[in-house]
């Protein structure tokens, strides 16, 4: 069985959808885990952070083969212009 670290449906059915075109039989299953970062974490050393405790959570699940884990933050950068918007990815 997978556990996907998030009920969120935006994260899950990515997830599903993968692990169905690699093993059609395989289960996926959100639960929610912490990521122990900030809801809205800023870079990508925190967004990562968040993403790898949750996988690692995900894998404490009872029945869990395979952790999944995701989390979307934002960063900033310079444009042409000189300003510096956040990007969410």
């Amino acid at each position: 069985m997978v556990i996907c670290g998030s009920t969120n449906p935006s994260k899950l059915e990515p997830v599903r959808s993968v692990f169905a075109s690699l093993e059609p039989d395989l289960r996926v299953v959100g639960h929610n885990v912490p990521s122990g970062v900030s809801d809205q974490p800023v870079g990508w050393e925190e967004t990562a952070l968040g993403a790898r405790h949750r996988a690692r959570a995900a894998l404490e699940v009872r029945g869990a083969v395979y952790g999944v884990g995701l989390k979307v933050g934002s960063w900033r950068t310079r444009t042409a212009r000189g300003c510096c918007p956040s990007r969410r990815w």
